[in-house]
């Protein structure tokens, strides 16, 4: 059918009294069976609707409830009775929506065709909206503007909506990434708006009263119903005057009731949710889990595991991780000019000083052939004063590197890996790590045979004496050895007892050692245990997130000169890191506390 053919009359008329919701249940059966007979009625359908955008473009706006497939509205989230307990014994979770099968009636094909013709509605919207993005009417603005349930953005060339939201006042960098803008104290934010703030914190006051602090580095956007939406960093709440109010954090929707006091620190697919006042509904991502309510004083972590199934964990409650005032200084380390010549004298298998990005690759300066492969995006090399190295800045999707071939030489045999870092907040970010590439009954999956990564400063409440130790170590640096390779809590972890700065370049070594593990901090020892086994060959190198897939625990910070070497670096070397080297660091103070972290 050519594509400016006019649609069949009858047919136009049908689909004018369904979009009205004024066609009789004959003509959905009747257009029902004339579609499955006849696939060519499928061209005249879109044609159809086609012309009918032609005619009228039609903003739905979205009531006080939430958007459900056949049109409806589902009640206050915050009124819903008949809430059951999920686990008295877990402090604050209370079930609010049972499970079970939905019971199945008669075919309503009212129902399937308004989907059917809101589905395709959204289609032919996107498209247009899509090119008017692309290519504008010349000197007509374009704006973000709400659309259909859903939240998805429609532009059209219109006047620009009101402001839903005030920049009240920001201590660094803050864009307006849509636009690629700087925003600064007194900006308006309209629906559609994406926040991105670099460092420091930032306060946003919406049109309902309610406000929040903003903690970088961070990334924010507002929906088209005017609810914030936290993709990456810390937020916390200061004021919210009427409730339910809707906030978006990875996996989950949260809804405030008036009063409420939360404090959310999202990191790729995970976030960690404190209730200091107010208890809040939380509504996991999952047609497997149920809305909870979380109580004042409690907190849990939602993420996914190995398998991209979203869990949660209850964790202990920690109001003093939500002091956005502290300060935040920038760090800078200049590295000697025999600097790589003390690395190189320990003979290591891989070394990467990241001085540039090559194609998409990063050298083996070892003189090995361990060479990085870029993957995703937000990673960059930056050229500082003294040196050079490699930026992870807050990302909505992967960023990493990975090795093509496997670090075998280390298999059977002791190892160590060193590196400095500077993290740019308190945050779950792998920084290195070793994976096994497996298949098992529900597919591919990558097991852990080694992982540094950074702590938040929310830890898990205490778990029971076999696993201690696990996720309960805040502002730590983890140093895990597993072998064999494994998905969940297994294998022997050091936990740093001194925490990471922030915004200060520290060296770190991990050093296996026999049956011993030991962790090194800025040249000190800060954790030490046990395991005789040796990992196995097949292990690949991942740095800067978790996963060589998606975004779980990605690091956002700076990192430089890391090495690994296939035997135990002593002491003595790993003194000889900081020698010749000038770093900025913070003064000791409240984050400096010898007795936060625990191995196991």
């Amino acid at each position: 059918m050519e594509a400016d053919r006019a649609p069949d009359e009858e047919l136009l008329a049908t689909l004018i009294k369904m979009s009205a919701g004024d066609a009789a249940p004959e003509q959905y059966a009747a257009l029902d069976k004339l579609v499955c007979e006849q696939p060519a009625a499928c061209e005249q359908v879109v044609t159809g609707l086609i012309h009918l955008a032609d005619l009228e473009w039609e903003s739905v706006a979205q009531g006080p409830g939430v958007a459900v497939p056949d049109g409806s509205s589902a009640p206050d989230p915050m009124a819903e009775q008949g809430t059951t307990p999920l686990d008295r014994a877990s402090l604050g979770l209370v079930s609010t929506a049972p499970r079970g099968p939905v019971a199945s009636g008669p075919r309503d094909h009212g129902k399937t065709w308004r989907a059917r013709l809101g589905a395709a509605a959204a289609f032919v919207a996107g498209i247009a909206a899509a090119v008017l993005l692309m290519h504008p009417p010349a000197d007509q603005p374009v704006d973000f503007i709400t659309g259909p349930p859903g939240d998805g953005l429609l532009a059209v060339d219109s006047e620009p909506l009101p402001p839903i939201a005030t920049l009240v006042r920001n201590t660094s960098y803050v864009l307006e990434s849509r636009a690629g803008t700087p925003m600064w104290a007194g900006a308006s934010l309209r629906a559609g708006a994406s926040v991105a703030l670099f460092d420091g914190v930032a306060e946003i006051e919406f049109e309902n009263g309610a406000s929040v602090l903003l903690k970088g580095p961070a990334a924010l956007e507002i929906d088209a119903s005017g609810s914030p939406v936290l993709k990456y960093g810390g937020l916390v709440t200061r004021h919210v005057p009427n409730g339910p109010w809707r906030i978006r954090v990875p996996l989950a929707e949260l809804w405030a009731p008036a009063g409420a006091m939360i404090g959310v620190d999202a990191f790729g697919e995970e976030a960690v949710v404190h209730a200091f006042e107010g208890d809040t509904l939380v509504r996991p991502l999952s047609d497997d889990l149920s809305a909870v309510t979380l109580t004042a004083g409690n907190a849990f972590r939602l993420r996914r595991d190995a398998h991209s199934e979203i869990c949660l964990l209850e964790v202990a409650v920690r109001p003093d991780a939500f002091d956005f005032e502290a300060r935040m200084d920038d760090g800078r380390l200049d590295l000697s000019s025999g600097y790589a010549d003390t690395v190189l004298r320990s003979r290591p298998i891989a070394y990467w000083r990241f001085d540039s990005i090559d194609s998409g690759t990063v050298a083996d300066d070892s003189g090995g052939n361990h060479p990085l492969q870029l993957i995703g995006e937000g990673v960059d090399v930056v050229r500082g004063p003294g040196n050079s190295f490699v930026s992870f800045t807050v990302r909505k999707n992967r960023g990493c590197f990975v090795s093509a071939a496997p670090l075998d030489e280390i298999a059977g045999t002791d190892y160590s890996v060193e590196f400095w870092f500077k993290p740019r907040h308190y945050h779950r970010g792998a920084v290195a790590s070793l994976v096994e590439h497996a298949t098992d009954q529900r597919g591919a999956v990558e097991r852990h045979g080694l992982i540094i990564e950074t702590h938040s400063a929310s830890p898990a409440s205490p778990v029971p004496p076999s696993l201690e130790g696990v996720e309960t170590s805040p502002k730590a640096v983890r140093f895990l050895h597993r072998s064999p390779p494994g998905e969940l809590l297994s294998g022997v972890a050091c936990f740093s007892k001194t925490p990471y700065r922030l915004n200060d370049w520290q060296h770190l070594a991990a050093v296996k050692s026999s049956d011993a593990l030991r962790l090194y901090l800025d040249g000190k020892l800060v954790c030490e245990e046990s395991d005789s086994t040796t990992l196995p060959e097949g292990l690949s190198i991942v740095v800067g997130q978790l996963f060589s897939f998606g975004s779980v625990r990605p690091f956002v910070g700076e990192l430089d000169e890391l090495a690994f070497y296939d035997h135990a670096l002593t002491e003595q070397e790993i003194a000889e890191r900081m020698l010749g080297v000038e770093t900025t660091l913070a003064p000791a103070g409240k984050d400096a506390d010898p007795s936060v972290g625990a191995g196991r």
